[in-house]
């Protein structure tokens, strides 16, 4: 018994060690969520669009590589009111920010992203 507890333990230690990279970007977001990426996803690249199983199509703001097929993606989101926006022009709206965190071999990155649909 004991024996599977320890591997229980180290299974557990081992899969918050693998979300750790994420956990502070996504501070403050919250997850609206998880599907699958249509097809072959061969890294981010400013302005690339990404197409999601839901139909949902992102844009990204950020450049990144690695290879995967058919990768899970969660969307996470946060609503930034109008006084925290930094912008030269005033809103009185909120804005909805995105990034979807992406598996990938148990190493899940995330990126920032605009959605178009």
């Amino acid at each position: 018994m004991r024996y599977f507890y320890n591997i229980f333990v180290i299974a557990l230690l081992f899969q918050t060690s693998v979300y750790a990279e994420v956990l502070p970007e996504l501070d403050g977001y919250t997850q609206i969520t998880t599907t699958y990426i249509t097809g072959t996803f061969e890294g981010a690249d400013y302005g690339k669009l990404v197409k999601l199983d839901n139909g949902m199509i992102f844009e990204f703001n950020q450049y990144g590589y690695f290879y995967a097929y058919h990768p899970k993606v969660a969307v996470y989101r946060i609503f930034i009111t109008p006084q925290q926006q930094n912008t030269v022009v005033p809103s009185t709206s909120d804005i909805a920010i995105y990034k979807l965190v992406i598996e990938n071999n148990s190493q899940d990155k995330a990126f920032s992203v605009r959605k178009i649909k």
